[in-house]
């Protein structure tokens, strides 16, 4: 997209299950990149978990697989999600731009984003403040897909191209350090892309 007030906010969750509602978000990081996918502000936050949802005993399975500080960093000062997903609103409000959810997959992630702030901005409404919008409307992006469109079929991505991948942001399942990674994977495929739109010189 050649849009110069684009703005592509690449996000990355972790939760204590798979179904919003039921299942409690622990943490969302952000990554914004302007329409050159260049880095311009990054954002974490973590969640406690509501009253009315339980973690799923499989996801809690999987956590204990991982080292203890990344589930630690998961819940390491967790506040309301009414304050949390208001602070990740105004953070997305706050640049120039046209704000896209870029996610991968967006199957998993988007629908609790999309439920937290719909939730608990409602939540903020009805305890005096404002209602806090969804800034992002129907705008969304998923990975996966673009690298199916780009490739032409679908691919594991332990196939994809090892130059969408950054030798140095390792996948660590603390939110920040994979929307960081994301981020990176999703510059490389867009540019990509773009290179495949040029139209082509003709010789002479």
């Amino acid at each position: 997209m050649s849009n110069k007030n684009v703005l592509w906010v690449v996000m990355d969750i972790e939760t204590e299950g798979s179904v919003p509602g039921q299942h409690s978000m622990l943490s969302l990081g952000a990554v914004a990149l302007n329409a050159e996918y260049e880095e311009v502000g990054t954002w974490y936050g973590t969640f406690s978990p509501t009253s009315d949802t339980r973690p799923d005993p499989n996801t809690m399975d999987w956590w204990r697989t991982q080292p203890e500080a990344v589930f630690k960093a998961a819940r390491d000062g967790a506040r309301d999600p009414v304050i949390v997903i208001k602070e990740f609103v105004d953070w997305v409000e706050s640049f120039d731009g046209v704000p896209y959810a870029v996610l991968g997959p967006t199957g998993f992630d988007w629908p609790f984003i999309y439920y937290y702030i719909g939730t608990f901005g409602h939540v903020e409404a009805q305890n005096g403040g404002g209602i806090v919008g969804n800034p992002f409307g129907f705008r969304t992006r998923d990975i996966r897909t673009l690298a199916a469109a780009y490739l032409g079929k679908e691919v594991s991505k332990d196939k994809w191209p090892k130059r969408w991948f950054s030798k140095t942001l390792p996948h660590t399942h603390h939110a920040l350090d994979d929307a960081r990674g994301l981020a990176f994977t999703f510059a490389a495929i867009q540019r990509d892309i773009a290179a495949m739109d040029r139209p082509k010189k003709h010789e002479k």
